[in-house]
């Protein structure tokens, strides 16, 4: 039965990957020269809102402002909103 890499190139990128003994470099440990400890008056607590009702809130919110908006100019009489546009001939 043939490996199932025999017929992959033999030259390029991927052949320059060394077989057998993989060297891993140990990432330097960070030692902090100053205290870390958090204040002592902190509290951690977590937000129980789903992410994406956030979202969705703060997009129905952004929505009903803008529909306000447009409702209060349309309320308007016309010489206060948008001088009207000068159509070109």
């Amino acid at each position: 039965m043939g490996s199932l890499l025999d017929d992959l190139p033999s030259n390029g990128m991927f052949s320059k990957m060394h077989r057998g003994k993989h060297r891993t470099k140990n990432p330097q440990a960070y030692y902090a020269t100053h205290d870390t400890s958090p204040p002592t008056d902190q509290i951690i607590t977590t937000d129980k809102t789903n992410f994406l009702l956030l979202r969705f809130r703060a997009a129905l919110k952004d929505r009903d402002a803008r529909n306000m908006k447009r409702s209060v100019s349309n309320d308007l009489p016309a010489s206060r909103t948008s001088p009207e546009k000068k159509h070109k001939h």
